[in-house]
């Protein structure tokens, strides 16, 4: 292997002293405000349309969602419920009404829970799971049990 070359010639001074002042003013940007701050916004040509909407009918105090879907309810299905009582004792009492109820349209497990007055896990534990499992009551999206819209029919709707 041959050594590097030598170079023979000095590096070239390329450091030039800084010139004595290097501090300029910047330049001015601002420009004056102008005289005429005064004009006014343009006006609009065509008026806003009308966005009120009458507010909604408040002579009927507010009832629960629970009222509400019991209202519907046939009367003598209305007063099947009014006699049940906080406690069930017999449950072929309770199974009917769910029986009637579940024939006018299909109902969510959360719908009966409030139209009967009782909790939406005692209703499947205690009546819907066997309901379905005696074919007294169907799954109105069978193909996936645990559907979200999923709701109790009687076998003679469909």
């Amino acid at each position: 292997s041959t050594p590097p070359p030598i170079l023979s010639t000095p590096p070239f001074d390329l450091s030039t002293p800084p010139s004595s002042d290097l501090s300029t003013p910047p330049p001015i940007l601002s420009t004056p405000p102008s005289s005429d701050l005064s004009t006014s916004p343009p006006i609009l040509s065509t008026p806003p349309s009308d966005l009120s909407t009458p507010p909604p009918d408040l002579s009927t105090p507010p009832q629960g969602h629970k009222a509400s879907l019991l209202e519907i309810l046939p009367v003598d299905i209305q007063s099947a419920i009014k006699n049940i009582g906080k406690r069930v004792k017999d449950t072929q009492i309770l199974k009917k009404i769910i029986l009637n109820i579940c024939a006018i349209r299909p109902y969510k497990t959360n719908e009966l829970a409030e139209i009967l007055g009782k909790r939406e896990d005692y209703l499947k534990r205690k009546f819907l799971s066997e309901m379905i499992a005696t074919k007294e009551l169907k799954y109105l999206h069978p193909e996936m049990i645990n559907h979200p819209e999923q709701a109790y029919l009687t076998n003679k709707q469909l």
